[in-house]
């Protein structure tokens, strides 16, 4: 019984997801003593765009940036991949904790793959009394020199897997795809207490059907319920950077401090810049259009719900001159950026008597130092 059907190959370059995976790898790079600031400068994905929820990057950006980090050796992988639980993922996370069960939350984990950052398409079969949750590659990993993504993506599953189910997910095998170190093995070892074959022809977990049906400690009908509406509307938007113009938005932002060129931007996507320009033009936008439309949006995030400086801000979004700045942003939206956080922050508090509210929720100020991101790795919430 076939539960979650495989795909095809996706585009690197194309296919968009959130940054809590590229998060977690940054901080466990931070955490290992490299010197990530450093690293970052220049790179794929600025500071700024990792601090932001609203960022989308390809898997091409996010192997990019990881390179820029340089770790120096596969065991990264299994490291890094053991760190992310279903807090990493927001409400996607949330809404995989509430599902009904095992079944439901492999089914609700391969319908939002793009949230989850998956790099395998996820096929369950049941043969007899044995499920196998076998991991088809989503992209040519080998060739994208991305075969530690084997490692991580499987451990990334038993992870998840454990975190749903209170600890009570109890493999029996495990089949590990690609080469592997000594270390990596051991770790896997550690984390599943079953029998790891290495070298396998592809990576798998092979668990009691049982497992399939158990209910969810957590399952909780109304949660689930909102979290897959949610869900939905963040894959809409999720998909609608597969035409040009979300593409280039999407390098754009990850790359606020210092936009790239047309020309840098063609080239990423392996264009050229008239083409560029051409395709643009018949979705009925232009890459100044695009780019003053990210500026503005980041402006108004930044403005509305931190306690940065006009100065820090312009800073941020690329502007050499604060003046040049207030000038664009009333252009934008006919007020002063003073003017503007004064209404939005003002606006998103409600008086009750004497007492007053607020009702923004916390977000990451953007400082020199990576501090914690909206999707890292949380405290369990009971268990998010």
């Amino acid at each position: 019984m076939q539960l979650i059907r495989p795909g095809y190959l996706w585009d690197p370059l194309t296919r968009c997801h959130g940054t809590a995976e590229l998060w977690n790898i940054v901080q466990f790079a931070a955490e290992s003593r490299f010197d990530v600031e450093a690293r970052l400068i220049g790179g794929p994905v600025c500071r700024e765009a990792l601090s932001s929820n609203a960022t989308l990057i390809s898997f091409a950006d996010q192997l990019a940036a990881q390179r820029v980090l340089a770790l120096p050796s596969q065991d990264w992988a299994s490291r890094a991949a053991a760190r992310l639980h279903p807090t990493s993922f927001g409400l996607a996370g949330l809404g995989l904790l509430c599902s009904a069960s095992v079944e439901a939350a492999l089914r609700f984990c391969a319908r939002f793959a793009r949230l989850f950052a998956l790099k395998h398409v996820w096929d369950v079969r049941v043969e007899s009394e044995m499920a196998v949750l076998a991991f088809q590659p989503g992209y040519a990993l080998a060739t994208l020199g991305a075969s530690d993504y084997e490692t991580h993506e499987l451990i990334k599953a038993l992870t998840l897997l454990r975190d749903i189910t209170a600890g009570g997910f109890a493999p029996r095998a495990v089949h590990l795809a690609g080469g592997s170190t000594a270390r990596t093995i051991c770790e896997l070892s550690n984390l599943c207490g079953c029998t790891v074959v290495p070298d396998a022809t592809s990576s798998r977990i092979e668990f009691a059907a049982d497992i399939l049906r158990t209910p969810l400690p957590q399952h909780e009908p109304r949660t689930h319920a909102s979290c897959l509406e949610a869900c939905e509307s963040q894959l809409r938007r999720l998909t609608s950077f597969n035409r040009i113009a979300g593409r280039v938005r999407a390098k754009l932002a990850a790359t606020l401090h210092a936009m790239p060129s047309i020309d840098e931007v063609a080239r990423s996507l392996c264009l050229s810049a008239r083409s560029l320009r051409r395709r643009l033009d018949a979705e009925g936008t232009s890459f100044q259009l695009l780019a003053e439309e990210v500026r503005k949006e980041a402006a108004e995030r930044l403005l509305g719900t931190t306690r940065l400086s006009t100065e820090a801000i312009a800073d941020a979004l690329g502007y050499g001159d604060v003046a040049n700045f207030r000038h664009a942003f009333k252009r934008w939206k006919g007020e002063t950026p003073r003017r503007y956080r004064d209404r939005a922050q003002s606006s998103s508090v409600i008086e009750l008597g004497a007492g007053a509210v607020s009702l923004r929720a916390p977000r990451p100020r953007l400082t020199h130092t990576l501090n914690a991101h909206p999707l890292a790795p949380r405290a369990a919430m009971g268990a998010p």
